[in-house]
């Protein structure tokens, strides 16, 4: 039981743990494109955030790098219905 718990901490102070919808959104302003792409790939799946996460990937449109900008439509896609908000930006 004891090196489960220490590997699970282990887990997490390497990144590795599950982090909030919170967390991504604000990678996704940071100046690392990887990072802001990392970002939006996790937001994507959070489907149920989508009245907080859809106005930042509204946002990410306009980002300056076309695979930040790319990762952002595809994203949107995942929201379906709840993504309406992104039609007159797109």
């Amino acid at each position: 039981m004891r090196p489960a718990l220490i590997l699970i901490g282990l887990l997490s102070l390497a990144g590795c743990g599950s982090r909030s919808t919170d967390a991504w959104l604000v990678q996704l302003k940071d100046d690392d494109v990887v990072k802001r792409r990392q970002a939006l790939r996790e937001l994507a799946g959070r489907t149920k955030d989508a009245a907080r996460i859809v106005p930042a990937l509204i946002e990410a449109i306009r980002d300056e790098n076309a695979y930040v900008r790319h990762d952002a439509v595809t994203a949107l896609g995942k929201f379906g219905p709840d993504a309406r908000d992104a039609i007159p930006a797109l």
